[in-house]
């Protein structure tokens, strides 16, 4: 045999395939050194452990495991050399599918394993012909349109390479789109998917090992998407499709999907192409900026409501103009560095003690150091943190006035603890006032009162009990505490 310009291939295979091979390529017109390198049954094999001379045609046999992956390598080790894979009739028409979504393997050729001797060895000489032209895609293109343009008929399979060469460039897209893409069948099944889109689904699912595209969707959504692919093999295109992926509000995670039907040359649907978004951090942005606005509104309405009974009170026909107007500045100003607090944590949860110890600063000024507070860090919610800071302000005020800080000894004593466990927590809070002049009840209920045994009570949904003891007054409050969501 005249082997000077024989196309060299190289089976990765068994021993058996290689021997069919040799068997009816012996009778094919042009020359071919047959070369085997015998897969390895774990699929190990190493692309220079099979490439001693750079072979014109690598043929992957059905017995190789992992081809995907050592075709890849292959094609970084050997650029020039054409890979065939020979895969069984059930297997090839998916497998087909899927190659222009491998990087680096879309102009890759197939072959049936049960296909006629004649049409195998056409296939391999096609091969390497387009081995020996593919020193520049130009002069590969050039060539096939050649032969196209005068009118002979192409082997389907250099048809097949053509389109292939051009869908490179759509895979590379693919493949390193941020997108999602899935190719899927129209039983639903998958054929084709990129890296995007294993990343998206892969923290609960395989998508290689996922039969149905349904099963990566929570079943909440399967019933839509399915409505959604009937629509899509009817022909209709589909964009802007917000779908959920996971039930529980941490990690949960949304997409935008748009499907578009596939059409053959028949002009019938074959396929569907679905490509996802990733909207998770928009779409919780979204939400996040809506409940700001629910909140806002809410703590408007509160705020009105508050100031309107501070001037209420302060400025009643019995009280002194100028006192009222002090007394109503004072209680805005312990409003307003709770509000200042809470502002600062964009109206998320806050540190009770943060909370306390703001108030008293802003109430009791140089004194506030007389005022030793003690418990947990706990974190409670907007509503409670104003009511809280509400009710050291007036409690503060009043130790101003007529307790232990009305002179130069006395101290107050701030304790809280929670109770319970998380589900049934309460907030055990409790002033006590020592050192200063006895006290006693009054003998009417001011405002300051009024807020901490009625309003206190209504905005904690707890109580609030004043006990004047002749050693000093005793607040302790009683309610219930929200749970702070994680």
């Amino acid at each position: 045999m005249n082997t000077a310009h024989a196309a060299r291939v190289v089976l990765v295979g068994s021993r058996q395939e290689f021997e069919g091979l040799c068997a009816l390529l012996t009778s094919w017109t042009e020359p071919f050194e047959i070369d085997l390198h015998q897969a390895e049954e774990r699929g190990e094999d190493k692309p220079e452990r099979i490439i001693s001379a750079v072979p014109d045609v690598a043929v992957l046999g059905p017995s190789v495991a992992n081809r995907l992956r050592l075709a890849q390598e292959l094609r970084k080790t050997s650029p020039r050399s054409q890979i065939v894979f020979v895969l069984p009739s059930e297997q090839l028409e998916r497998f087909r599918a899927s190659l222009p979504f491998v990087p680096q393997l879309a102009s890759s050729w197939t072959a049936d394993a049960a296909a006629t001797p004649e049409s195998l060895a056409r296939l391999l000489s096609d091969a390497a012909r387009a081995s020996r032209e593919r020193t520049a895609t130009a002069l590969v293109l050039g060539r096939i349109n050649q032969r196209l343009a005068s009118g002979k008929t192409a082997p389907a399979q250099v048809r097949r390479s053509q389109m292939a060469l051009s869908e490179r460039y759509l895979a590379t897209v693919l493949t390193q789109s941020p997108d999602g893409f899935i190719a899927v069948g129209r039983d639903g099944h998958i054929i084709a998917y990129n890296d995007a889109a294993s990343h998206m689904f892969g923290a609960a699912h395989n998508v290689a090992h996922t039969g149905s595209v349904l099963a990566l969707f929570p079943t909440t959504e399967r019933a839509t998407l399915e409505e959604l692919l009937a629509r899509a093999l009817r022909g209709e295109t589909l964009a802007g499709v917000e779908m959920q992926l996971g039930a529980r509000e941490v990690g949960r995670s949304f997409l935008e999907l748009s499907l578009a039907p596939v059409i053959d040359e028949t002009g019938e649907v074959a396929s569907i192409s679905i490509t996802a978004r990733d909207i998770s951090e928009r779409k919780r942005a979204s939400i996040h900026q809506q409940l700001l606005i629910n909140e806002l509104n809410h703590r408007v309405k509160n705020t009105l409501a508050i100031v309107q009974g501070l001037a209420h009170q302060s400025f009643r026909g019995d009280v002194d103009p100028a006192r009222g107007r002090l007394a109503f500045e004072a209680r805005l100003a312990a409003l307003a560095a709770a509000h200042n607090l809470l502002t600062g944590q964009n109206w998320e949860p806050t540190s009770l003690g943060e909370i306390v110890k703001s108030s008293v600063a802003a109430t009791a000024g140089a004194d506030a150091n007389r005022v030793r507070l003690q418990g947990p860090r706990i974190l409670v919610v907007p509503q409670t943190a104003v009511a809280v800071a509400m009710a050291v302000h007036e409690l503060g005020t009043n130790a101003i006035k007529y307790g232990a800080l009305s002179n130069a000894a006395g101290v107050v004593e701030v304790q809280w603890s929670v109770d319970g466990d998380a589900d049934n927590a309460r907030l055990r809070l409790r002033w006590a006032e020592t050192g200063g002049p006895a006290t006693e009840p009054p003998a009417r209920r001011g405002f300051g009162t009024r807020m901490l045994e009625r309003g206190l009570a209504v905005e904690l949904r707890g109580s609030a009990h004043l006990d004047f003891r002749r050693t000093g007054l005793v607040c302790t409050i009683d309610a219930p505490l929200p749970r702070v969501k994680d």
